[in-house]
């Protein structure tokens, strides 16, 4: 039985605290109404309040590390509020301690496992609630909780994987950006300033950059407020629905980078599909979890549609090549899955080949990027360090003469 540190308010109106003894929230919120007080805030000691975390987020780490060592225990053996409880004692995070400490007490009162998850969709999505319900249905909790994690362990790699890939470029083009802006806008004008008072005629090279230069220092306002207009406008675009699709198909397209994206999203995809379909859950219903999952709202829209072509009748694999957008291996698995009736199979055979795919695709995609944005770059820093010391060269030409 924990101890638990409680808000309330009491039956004159006054806010009170106070700490009580009690195997479940549940059953702290009945004692108090029997005394006549109203539970505001709740939490056991060394957690967070049940109630401050319910809109709360865990990062994917903390939550693959407790599904996997959960998943040890009931695997092990071990009673599922031996083991709960054990986990809870050796968590650290206060929020997922706070949330998983009421999970705790409401099984202990004889709610499913599932069902105490899914009053924290913020931390326990959909689809976790339902992997985590089919393994409870089939007697398969240890297994589902273990595929659950893999497959949250693979999704984060393959974003880390992505997002590395745009890391370099943007911070080298940030640099020589800078880099240019300075020898434009400072160096150059400079060191033309003491060749126009030597009386050295200056090349037209060098002129052209003092006439960008010119032109940067008089409209740099206007500049400055354009980039910030199209930042601004970058980010209300993200806040809404319209926005956000347009973005993400956008990404979609983005020459050398539009194809690997679509790739990450059809593994996501297949990988969604596999472990949903592997638990038991019907396909309708795999269908628009797996779309309630998708991040890429351009991809949702299509899972979206391949869920209502199933929902007509339609084959799987036929409703994949009518809705399109998704490689042909997809495509050829799925339809080779549902005619020899190992479609789960097939779609990890798929999520395994893209565990593989994806990271040379990736290095492919820096192979040919690092070097063009590199050797653009060096161009126009070549140029720019042109342009500052031509004259000077045209000054001891003229001296040697």
């Amino acid at each position: 039985m924990a101890e638990w540190v409680y808000k309330a308010i009491a039956p004159d109106g006054q806010v009170i605290t106070g700490t009580e003894k009690a195997a479940s929230e549940s059953q702290l919120e009945s004692i108090l109404r029997d005394r006549g007080s109203y539970l505001l805030e709740w939490r056991t000691r060394g957690s967070a309040s049940a109630a401050s975390v319910r809109n709360q987020h865990v990062k994917p780490a903390e939550l693959i590390d407790f599904s996997q060592q959960l998943a040890i225990l009931v695997q092990s053996g071990v009673p599922l509020v031996a083991g709960l409880g054990d986990l809870i004692e050796d968590l650290e995070h206060p929020v997922l301690k706070g949330a998983l400490t009421d999970v705790l007490g409401r099984i202990t009162q004889g709610e499913l496992l599932s069902a105490a998850l899914s009053r924290y969709p913020l931390i326990f999505n959909e689809d976790y609630v339902h992997i985590v319900a089919a393994g409870e249905e089939s007697g398969e909790l240890a297994d589902c909780l273990d595929r659950m994690a893999a497959s949250m362990e693979w999704r984060m790699e393959t974003a880390r994987r992505f997002k590395s890939a745009f890391a370099y470029p943007a911070v080298l083009i940030a640099a020589v950006i800078g880099l240019l802006t300075l020898i434009v806008t400072w160096l150059i004008p400079r060191l033309s300033r003491i060749f126009v008072d030597a009386g050295v005629e200056l090349p037209a090279l060098t002129k052209g950059t003092l006439a960008v230069a010119d032109f940067l220092k008089a409209n740099y306002p206007f500049i400055l407020s354009t980039l910030a207009v199209l930042v601004i406008t970058f980010f209300v675009m993200r806040s809404t629905t319209r926005g956000r699709t347009a973005l993400h198909g956008l990404l979609l397209r983005v020459p050398l980078a539009g194809p690997l994206a679509n790739m990450i999203e059809a593994a996501n995809f297949s990988n969604t599909m596999g472990l949903l379909l592997n638990a038991g859950i019907p396909m309708v219903r795999a269908l628009e979890i797996t779309a309630k999952a998708t991040r890429n709202l351009v991809m949702r829209r299509r899972v979206n549609d391949i869920h209502r072509l199933v929902l007509r009748g339609r084959l799987f694999s036929e409703a994949l090549r009518e809705v399109g957008g998704f490689p042909s291996l997809v495509l050829r698995m799925v339809g080779i899955g549902e005619q020899s009736g190992s479609l789960v199979e097939a779609l990890d055979r798929t999520t395994t080949f893209f565990d593989k795919e994806v990271p040379r695709r990736v290095k492919k995609f820096l192979g040919i990027l690092e070097p063009t944005i590199t050797i653009t770059m060096g161009v126009g820093v070549c140029f720019a360090v042109f342009s500052a010391f031509l004259p000077m060269i045209k000054l001891l030409g003229a001296l040697k003469g």
